[in-house]
């Protein structure tokens, strides 16, 4: 039944466009111009054109009749084209007709036919968009997912060749506004229909959008059903076609000067995709009142809900905090009473290290309070930290130095030291870096993997040290004498420690002096004291006793003068 209604409609409307074509209106020729053969052969070649486009159209319509099935199908689809290829084949002639008018050549029969066409062609395109409209099937959440996709394919061939005809109607109204016919008729009736367009694409969009929530629903509680997960991809797919075609019928709106903002604002919400019709102020203005109607009724849905959430939230933060704050000064507590020796950076890093992790382990108890899913959270911060170990290696492999210097403790805050070529205090011990300061007041900050992976020298490490002195005699003198007077120094000195016992000998007979080395032991702290205080005694005791001490000399002998 369905298939002889179309077949009647289709011959109606090839009989209105052939009693169409064969009007014949005389009217007296403005211009006495006459038109050269070449150009009339063009315009015969198209208006011969014109009837071929119209005997394939009739071939495709008896065919429709006769087909079922997918091979309809197809037939439907090249009958559509076919229709557009032949509006769009008489609008052609038409517009060359005008132009030429426009420049002055008699063109009374060419002119007249032209008209018939132009006046034919709404009717028969407007009822040719009521037979696209009547052959769509539209997509159900019922159907499989491939069933739906091969609907939703027809459905975006049908819209293109609807977008194709109704700019067709468009241009045939600017056509005919060119060749003196009253348009205002037809461009009411075609303002109308893209009003229903717009209003029926509107509504198919919103309720799309609807089965796509409400798949991702579905799939949140059976999140691993492929067949879901098809439908929620094809129906994505639907939505973009759909925006897509109510996009193009905007865009004939706005060339017959109607009001779009509210479509658009539907169609940039559905796609998120920016166009230059953003800036428009309804539109814009548009957008940011329907967003602030949707916060606002989140808002008022979960409003309650979420501010008691946050109160919890930073609740459970405050708490966490005074308990990491507890956590520190028990384990302060408990470094200071323990008789375990352990440097300054590692009671530091324990400290901080539990004050944070208690800390942590409240954040992430917060965030669950929240909804948060800690799992996927968790899992990301290994991605995350994975990437961060490839881009800082210099700084992991000084972390990793610092924490051998923390187990094996080679040095602490205070000890003189040198270490990777700097001498002096350390003022400063981290596990990225360690602060030196040197005797001439320079801070120096030397990375923990340049410490480890090179000599350390400790000078203040041991509780006592050796304190080692050269002096030097002349040939001249005493040796005892001056062995005696070395060591009366070395014991009579408050800071010299008896034990060991300091050590005064005779070392090596140089060239020009005779060298004796002095070693008393002192404590770490008193090192230089006592250096400086030997060495000033030596020199006074010498010249008091008569000792001298030898400085490098040469005697040069010269011969005597010739005569």
């Amino acid at each position: 039944m369905l298939m002889r209604r179309g077949f009647i409609v289709t011959m109606t409307l090839l009989l209105a466009l052939n009693s169409a074509f064969a009007q014949d209106e005389d009217e007296p020729s403005e211009d006495p111009r006459a038109m050269p053969q070449e150009l009339a052969q063009e315009l015969d070649r198209e208006s011969t054109l014109v009837q071929r486009k119209r005997a394939e159209l009739e071939r495709l319509e008896q065919r429709l009749g006769r087909e079922e099935g997918v091979v309809r199908t197809v037939i439907e689809a090249r009958a559509n084209r076919q229709r557009v290829d032949l509006f769009e084949g008489a609008q052609a002639f038409a517009i060359q007709v005008a132009d030429l008018v426009d420049e002055g050549y008699d063109l009374s029969n060419y002119r007249d036919e032209a008209i018939s066409r132009l006046q034919a062609l709404p009717e028969f395109i407007h009822l040719a968009l009521a037979r696209v409209r009547e052959g769509l099937v539209f997509a159900t959440q019922d159907m499989s997912a491939a069933d739906q996709a091969v609907l939703d394919a027809q459905f975006a061939e049908a819209a293109q060749a609807n977008d194709r005809m109704s700019r067709a109607l468009l241009r045939n109204l600017q056509i005919s506004e060119r060749l003196g016919i009253d348009i205002a008729r037809e461009q009411e009736k075609l303002r109308t229909a893209m009003a229903d367009r717009a209003a029926n694409g509107s509504i198919y969009l919103e309720l799309t959008i609807g089965q796509v929530k409400e798949l991702r629903a579905r799939l949140s509680i059976i999140p691993n059903d492929d067949e879901l997960t098809a439908k929620l991809n094809v129906t994505q797919g639907r939505v973009r076609t759909i925006a897509g075609e109510l996009n193009r019928a905007l865009d004939t709106m706005r060339l017959l000067d109607m009001d779009t903002s509210s479509y658009q604002q539907q169609v940039i919400a559905a796609t998120g995709e920016i166009t230059t019709e953003i800036l428009d102020i309804e539109v814009l203005g548009g957008l940011f009142s329907r967003a602030g109607k949707s916060v606002a009724k989140w808002v008022q849905q979960n409003g309650g809900q979420l501010f008691l959430k946050l109160l919890l939230f930073l609740g459970i933060l405050l708490i966490f905090r005074l308990l990491a704050k507890l956590a520190q000064r028990l384990v302060e507590r408990g470094l200071k009473s323990s008789r375990v020796t352990m440097s300054q950076l590692l009671q530091r890093t324990i400290v901080s290290t539990t004050r944070n992790l208690v800390f942590i382990f409240g954040v992430l108890f917060a965030l669950s309070q929240l909804g948060i899913s800690i799992g996927p959270l968790l899992a990301g911060l290994g991605v995350a930290g994975f990437i961060l170990g490839f881009a800082l290696q210099d700084t992991i492999s000084n972390f990793f130095s610092g924490l051998m210097i923390l187990m094996y403790r080679p040095f602490d805050e205070g000890d003189v030291v040198e270490i990777a070529g700097a001498f002096g205090t350390v003022s400063d011990m981290s596990l990225v870096n360690t602060t030196v300061l040197t005797f001439d007041n320079q801070t120096l900050i030397v990375p923990n993997n340049k410490i480890w992976g090179d000599v350390i020298k400790n000078v203040t490490h041991q509780r006592t040290r050796r304190v080692d002195l050269a002096f030097r005699i002349s040939y001249g003198d005493d040796v005892p004498k001056a062995e005696r007077v070395l060591r009366d120094i070395v014991t009579s000195h408050d800071k010299v420690l008896a034990d060991p016992e300091p050590t005064v000998r005779l070392h090596e007979l140089d060239d020009s002096s005779m060298n004796f080395i002095v070693r008393p032991w002192v404590n770490t702290g008193d090192y230089w004291d006592v250096y400086w205080d030997i060495t000033r005694e030596v020199k006074m005791r010498f010249d008091a006793e008569g000792i001298t001490i030898p400085f490098p000399q040469r005697d040069v002998h010269l011969p005597p003068p010739t005569e």
